[in-house]
């Protein structure tokens, strides 16, 4: 088996310590950020994401930042982080946009593409290892994405958000993403992650499984979020989730690691897990 360990979440470990844009925290505490990275690779992550997953120029205007500036200190921090090992890799971790494409919200394909470019631009200076998009809904928009990021030549990683009955909440079937992710020639490894624990997307990992002829990435949360105090909490400890994720860890390739609520502590116990 070959099981490659991803990280575990930064936004829900990072809003702990921030109110703001989590992203914007690359510029004002990227010793946090940096902190969180390292103790992931710590723990026994082999890929780690940049802080970037939700910067764009639609994200970014409610800042005083730019995009460039964002993206580009996302990357240095991640790269400074795994400095000290010659094992671990980075992700340039990009997100769906805060908007939905024509005819069932006001963008255009154009517009969508153009923010992507200008993603991609960006990061791609700081030469990654890899293109990671991730938690999308609509494979429309995902194409859109990774046709700008297939003119590069870094390898990308693609996850979409599923429901346990195996469709986006915009309807979308793992055939529907399979089918628009072979017309790319970069894309290594497609999968889920984020919308629900690993004991609910068993069955929709299993179809990946059965259907793919590229790696697979499981990624779930830990748990369902709740709030308590006002404040989101994440009820499945680390242990329990790596007893839950035992399933993921027998598929013979695949990229494995956590969504919200998942800490180091979770990637830690999921290395446990393997070793068994």
């Amino acid at each position: 088996m070959n099981i490659t360990f991803l990280d575990g979440a930064l936004g829900s470990n990072l809003l702990q310590t921030a109110s703001a844009n989590v992203f914007e925290l690359n510029l004002t505490h990227p010793d946090l950020v940096a902190q969180l990275h390292r103790e992931y690779v710590a723990a026994g992550a082999q890929i780690v994401a940049s802080n970037t997953f939700g910067v764009n120029r639609i994200s970014a205007a409610k800042t005083k930042y730019a995009v460039g500036e964002l993206i580009e200190a996302g990357l240095q921090i991640a790269f400074d982080a795994i400095s000290d090992t010659d094992t671990a890799k980075v992700a340039f971790d990009i997100g769906p946009l805060a908007a939905l494409l024509e005819p069932f919200g006001d963008l255009s394909e154009e517009e969508c593409s153009e923010i992507y470019a200008e993603i991609l631009a960006s990061g791609i200076s700081q030469k990654p290892n890899y293109i990671f998009f991730e938690t999308f809904m609509d494979v429309e928009m995902l194409k859109l994405a990774v046709a700008v990021a297939d003119n590069y030549d870094v390898p990308i990683l693609a996850a979409m958000s599923f429901l346990p009955v195996g469709k986006t909440i915009m309807g979308n079937s793992v055939d529907d993403f399979l089918a628009a992710m072979s017309k790319f020639k970069n894309v290594v490894a497609v999968g889920l992650n984020c919308s629900d624990t690993p004991t609910n997307l068993a069955k929709v990992v299993q179809e990946f499984a059965a259907k793919s002829s590229w790696p697979i990435i499981i990624k779930p949360n830990a748990g369902l979020p709740q709030s308590v105090d006002g404040e989101i909490s994440y009820a499945t400890d680390a242990e329990f989730f790596a007893a839950e994720m035992a399933y993921a860890l027998q598929i013979p390739n695949a990229y494995v690691g956590g969504c919200c609520g998942t800490t180091p502590l979770h990637i830690q116990q999921l290395v446990v897990q393997y070793s068994k």
